[in-house]
């Protein structure tokens, strides 16, 4: 008999041709450095916390690059009799009453005089006293603090004033008004007037505290096409400090 034909292997399968894939590569985000003046309103420094802020804005923009500088500002109002008082024997004044302090840290600027009425059986006498805006810039927060209580004191301005060889009258116009402010650097994808916005929404809604902000200006991703604006010597430090470059005005 003649032996079976035996069929041989079956041929492997030929792959189905599967179309390449072009590789998409994503372009990182331009990031645009921004920087502002937040305005922090308080009742007491303590309730201010600059990492919180830090964090708070790093949240808004989305982005880590946040560099700030902070000062502690006591502001007040008062009006001083007689009206020959100058401003720079009003800053010596507040020096005087306000420990801690120096002249560098004072600013007292006239903003006008107040006309004072005192009727007697001899006619009316008038008095006229110079109105003086202060404010006090302040690097540490426990000083701040001391100092907004001190500067309340009309007495104190009296007797500091007295030293300087001039019988005064003090009156506070506008009661001290503590603020934190905090000059802001942000690097990230978002910019301008949004970006600030949308930061001190944030630091208010997590600080639980009044916040304004001015002084907005943003540059583009190799610092040119923004606003000149004056920033702070510490400011500069920590910007130099992060490897950043400002560019600066022409």
């Amino acid at each position: 008999p003649t032996p079976a034909t035996t069929a041989g292997p079956a041929p492997a399968p030929t792959p189905a041709t599967t179309a390449a894939t072009p590789s998409t590569t994503s372009k990182p985000p331009v990031l645009t450095t921004t920087s502002f003046l937040s305005t922090v309103t308080l009742t007491k420094f303590y309730r201010f916390n600059e990492k919180s802020y830090q964090d708070a804005v790093k949240k808004a923009a989305g982005s880590s690059d946040v560099i700030t500088s902070v000062k502690y500002d006591v502001g007040f109002q008062c009006s001083m009799t007689p009206n020959s008082v100058t401003e720079a024997q009003a800053t010596t004044a507040v020096v005087e009453a306000n420990p801690g302090i120096s002249a560098a840290n004072v600013t007292c600027t006239k903003v006008g005089n107040r006309l004072l009425s005192d009727d007697g059986s001899e006619g009316v006498r008038r008095l006229s006293s110079v109105k003086f805006n202060v404010n006090i810039s302040l690097d540490d927060k426990g000083v701040a603090e001391n100092v907004k209580t001190s500067a309340a004191s009309a007495p104190a301005l009296v007797s500091a004033l007295g030293k300087q060889g001039i019988t005064a009258t003090v009156t506070m116009d506008v009661a001290p008004v503590a603020v934190a402010l905090v000059q802001t650097v942000v690097k990230s994808a978002k910019s301008g007037q949004d970006l600030a916005k949308v930061c001190v929404d944030q630091v208010a809604s997590s600080l639980r505290l009044p916040v304004s902000v001015s002084g907005v200006s943003a540059g583009g991703p190799s610092g040119g096409g923004g606003q000149c604006r004056p920033v702070s010597n510490d400011t500069l430090r920590r910007v130099d400090q992060a490897g950043w470059e400002l560019i600066p005005c022409k």
